[in-house]
């Protein structure tokens, strides 16, 4: 496979799609006659990654069976969301072992609370970027803003804008967080890495709060450990 990749290219083997599931977009290469392996191999070019979603709804394939022996664990975390849905704000720790169903429970709190209006905000934390607290909140806000890689920074500062605010403080320290590069628009930041992250926190905090005043914000942090 190795040999058939152009430059800066990755391909993989049919095999791998069981594993992958729809984590990545895949273009199909056809059948390959490879040197050595007796059967053609089908191959797939690795395009990106796919929109964001879990690990979990991205490996899973066709549709899932009923929960078992959960019950009481997701009526704990319904109660909290009752509350949090009259105002009183609720944070709910879900851990254990790996395999034990962790990501089934939230799957099924989300597709319930989907049945009512509010808002899902998810964040995927990664093993590779345990380096970047900021990492999950970076990729939920470019998700958020529909912001693609072939976008000028202009366009990426407009989209921002759209679910940010029109405040140019704020959104000068959202692009600095994105590395988006606002400098023509907003004007240098004349502050120490210390002062920036922490105005980053209060602005993630303040665009949090607003949020919510609209309607009940679901957030769901997954493999928080890693930050």
């Amino acid at each position: 496979l190795q040999n058939i990749a152009a430059p800066n290219q990755l391909i993989v083997p049919g095999e791998a799609l069981p594993l992958l599931g729809t984590a990545f977009d895949l273009q199909p290469m056809g059948a390959q006659t490879l040197k050595g392996v007796a059967q053609p191999v089908m191959a797939y070019v690795v395009q990106g990654e796919a929109a964001e979603q879990s690990r979990f709804a991205a490996r899973r394939s066709g549709a899932l069976t009923p929960i078992v022996g959960r019950d009481l664990e997701r009526a704990q975390i319904m109660e909290h969301w009752a509350f949090a849905q009259s105002g009183r704000g609720q944070l709910v720790l879900l851990s254990g072992e790996a395999g034990i169903g962790k990501s089934r429970i939230v799957q099924e709190v989300v597709d319930t609370v989907a049945m009512g209006d509010h808002l899902l905000q998810s964040y995927h934390c990664s093993p590779y970027h345990s380096d970047s607290a900021f990492y999950p909140i970076i990729r939920y806000l470019r998700r958020a803003a529909g912001i693609l890689a072939e976008d000028s920074d202009e366009a990426c500062l407009d989209k921002l804008e759209k679910i940010t605010g029109t405040d140019p403080e704020t959104n000068a320290i959202f692009s600095v967080l994105m590395g988006i590069d606002g400098v023509a628009r907003y004007g240098e930041t004349e502050v120490n890495p210390a002062e920036q992250r922490g105005l980053t926190m209060q602005a993630l905090v303040a665009f949090l709060i607003r949020t919510a005043q609209d309607k009940p914000v679901l957030m769901v942090v997954e493999d928080l450990h890693w930050i």
